[in-house]
């Protein structure tokens, strides 16, 4: 990626994505599609997802990704009139949803795309790399699932960010040395201890338990970006990661 999710402007948003729509909704003309298009550009990789597991080729998924965008930030869409205490993730889906319906209504209509503001696939791919494809070209759940993948995607960049701002880089390599091993076998604490020097295995399970509560966090702050209350995380963890 050019741009890391844990870099970007995104992950210092003050206000949660349902604050961000709700001023949308009581702003207009270019402050609103600003608004919309903050949003939604935020998540457009599960949207490209659900195009592919809709049959969708690529380039096809690619071009309904940019109108997609453009046509909620141009115009009154379900988003207008979403009110908190909606899953957001769920608006989301359904909103990809309707689009892809009305879109097969008038495949043969000319497109309407803003004269300015328009929101190209290339330039998000400069910002944010490569859309996922789905595991399965025609899974019903590669929304949720791709959803699921950016969230751990933007939480691992946070990690890391937070790992080399504190010097402990090595705290990081013995957590993922021993829980996401590059093979099919992990090495023990001891291994690992003997590997970085320490005088006993504990050692080394501390820091990948330091590591561990990091990831946590980066975790709970990314869901924390979008749902609509604190309160809400643990929920949404739950349905994403269980």
């Amino acid at each position: 990626m050019s741009q890391s999710p844990g870099q970007d402007s995104r992950v210092a948003f003050p206000t949660t994505s349902w604050s961000l729509l709700c001023q949308a909704q009581k702003a207009g003309g270019a402050k609103r599609a600003e608004l919309i298009q903050k949003v939604l550009t935020s998540y457009w990789k599960p949207v490209y997802a659900y195009f592919r597991a809709q049959g969708k080729p690529r380039e096809d998924a690619e071009d309904l990704v940019q109108g997609f965008l453009n046509r909620f930030a141009i115009s009154d869409s379900v988003l207008m009139s979403a009110k908190p205490g909606q899953r957001f993730r769920s608006l989301i889906r359904v909103c990809a949803r309707n689009f892809l319906i009305d879109e097969e209504r008038h495949k043969n209509a000319k497109r309407r795309t803003p004269k300015e503001g328009l929101i190209s696939f290339a330039a998000l791919q400069a910002e944010d790399g490569d859309p996922f494809e789905p595991p399965d070209s025609h899974s019903a759940d590669a929304f949720d699932e791709i959803w699921r993948r950016e969230i751990l995607d933007r939480a691992m960049q946070r990690l890391q960010t937070a790992c080399r701002e504190k010097q402990r880089e090595d705290d990081l390599q013995i957590f993922l040395t021993y829980y996401l091993p590059a093979t099919d076998t992990s090495p023990t604490w001891e291994e690992l201890a003997d590997q970085y020097g320490f005088s006993d295995w504990q050692q080394a399970a501390r820091k990948a338990h330091w590591v561990r509560e990091q990831l946590a966090r980066a975790i709970r702050a990314e869901v924390g970006s979008y749902v609509e209350d604190e309160n809400e995380i643990d929920a949404e963890i739950a349905s994403l990661l269980g």
